[in-house]
């Protein structure tokens, strides 16, 4: 402990009331306390140093500038957290929080995919359903107005708007919702 003291105590000095820590090259960082290292750090965070610049620049910053203190990595780090502008303008995450799914398509009316928009207030014409269908290549989009969302109705659709009019298609995506899944849309797709 004594020998420990001693080497610690060997990096620091005194000019005339100032106490200085002596840095990794040898030069002097005058040493702050609590009120006067919050000032440097608010000033050099929001000044022309590069203003609200990250924990690790603002760190480096301070000992450019000749300053220490014992705490200064890790008051440079909550000074940082706590400021506003630092989180707003922050770097986000852009990642999606699951696996993307390629939906690129080599030729156009490859792929469709299809969705029901509803229930539609106020119902036109006692219309409440809009069925549509977009192919993924081109953005063709096809739509018709439904009373009724039932797996006939979608596989007439799919049959009179999309095979009699591009052909079959190579594949169809939906939400797996109710009138999408049943046996006369199942048959109107492999038949």
């Amino acid at each position: 402990m004594h020998k420990q003291l001693k080497k610690m105590v060997k990096r620091y000095f005194v000019d005339g009331s100032t106490l200085y820590r002596k840095g990794f090259n040898g030069e002097p960082l005058r040493c702050l306390g609590k009120t006067e290292s919050h000032q440097v750090m608010q000033e050099i965070h929001a000044g022309g140093c590069g203003e609200h610049q990250g924990i690790k620049r603002l760190h480096r910053q301070l000992l450019s500038f000749e300053y220490y203190w014992p705490t200064m990595k890790r008051d440079a780090h909550d000074f940082v957290k706590k400021c506003h502008t630092c989180q707003i303008h922050a770097n986000l995450s852009h990642k999606s929080p699951t696996l993307l799914q390629d939906m690129r398509t080599p030729w156009p009316f490859h792929t469709w995919g299809l969705d029901l928009i509803g229930t539609i207030h106020p119902p036109f014409d006692d219309y409440i359903w809009i069925l549509t269908a977009t192919e993924y290549f081109t953005k063709w989009v096809e739509a018709i107005p439904l009373r009724k969302a039932t797996g006939a109705a979608v596989s007439n659709f799919i049959r009179e708007y999309i095979v009699c009019r591009f052909g079959i298609p190579y594949k169809m995506v939906t939400d797996n919702g109710t009138p999408f899944v049943n046996k006369q849309v199942s048959s109107t797709l492999s038949g």
